[in-house]
């Protein structure tokens, strides 16, 4: 393992690069430490990475980070919805818009991806990879059911209290300082994990708490937090937003110091187009 992965692994645990240090290095002994910071933010993860004396800049970690994030976003964007199966299997409806509820055939000749029967449903026509409106009175007749599904809707939540069962949600530091949150490493999934919410529970001490589930390593997790620990997963836009200050923060380190400096290399980092979703206009 190369230094510049464990710290992808580890650093987002322990709260993220220390403020103040520009570079780390890794001794022989496995610690990992900071300059300019001192021992508080060192740590030994039992890994000795490649190299003599393994080390990583500040904008190295950055450049790499911002590059897991986009890897993070097309994962996000690749998941698709969740459906049941009424008649049929999902092998059925491969190639079908996420819209299809039914897999027809009219006299076994002509196959349709339908939304469903009736005025305003959308149809996809397999052949001809087509999608039309049905504008007419339409109840079916005549239609041969293939296959049908349904989409699950899973239960949404606004961030307050605890998510409901059943929910897909994000897991973060909540309550916990950094120091905290290292201590509880390996009983509490990495921060970003994305946990499914099986059941309430009230602990002794009469806290409510949600018993969250997720996969580590091929294995399934478990663990009761308090509401504060979990949030809605992150938009798209979310995504974006932090993926474009992230990128600011690099020109920023790459550029003259102070307020002007600062400005200056995020003016010229939008020209040059390294600011994703930010441009300039004539």
């Amino acid at each position: 393992m190369k230094l510049i992965d464990l710290l992808l692994q580890e650093l987002p645990k322990r709260g993220g690069w220390p403020i103040g240090s520009d570079e780390c290095k890794q001794l022989p002994s496995g610690l990992v430490a900071f300059n300019y910071v001192g021992d508080s933010h060192s740590f030994n993860a039992g890994v000795v990475c490649a190299g003599v004396i393994p080390h990583v800049k500040l904008n190295d970690y950055l450049l790499a980070f911002h590059e897991s994030m986009n890897l993070s976003v097309a994962k996000k964007k690749e998941q698709k919805m969740k459906y049941e199966y009424l008649k049929g299997s999902e092998k059925d409806f491969e190639g079908a818009p996420e819209w299809a509820t039914l897999y027809t055939s009219c006299a076994g000749e002509d196959y349709f991806f339908a939304e469903f029967h009736g005025v305003g449903a959308r149809v996809f026509d397999v052949e001809k990879k087509s999608e039309f409106k049905i504008d007419y009175a339409f109840d079916g007749s005549g239609v041969d059911v293939i296959a049908e599904r349904r989409p699950i809707i899973e239960p949404s939540w606004d961030g307050v209290g605890l998510p409901p069962v059943g929910c897909e949600c994000e897991f973060t530091l909540g309550p916990y300082e950094p120091d905290e949150f290292y201590d509880l490493c390996g009983k509490l999934p990495e921060l970003g994990t994305l946990v499914n919410v099986v059941s309430h529970k009230v602990t002794g001490d009469g806290h409510n708490v949600a018993v969250i589930y997720w996969d580590e390593d091929g294995g399934g997790r478990a663990a009761c937090l308090v509401g504060s620990c979990l949030k809605p997963i992150s938009s798209e836009a979310d995504m974006k937003r932090d993926a474009a200050l992230l990128a600011m923060n690099i020109a920023v380190n790459e550029g003259d110091s102070g307020i002007e400096g600062g400005l200056e290399a995020i003016y010229d980092a939008i020209a040059a187009g390294k600011i994703p979703g930010v441009k300039l206009e004539d």
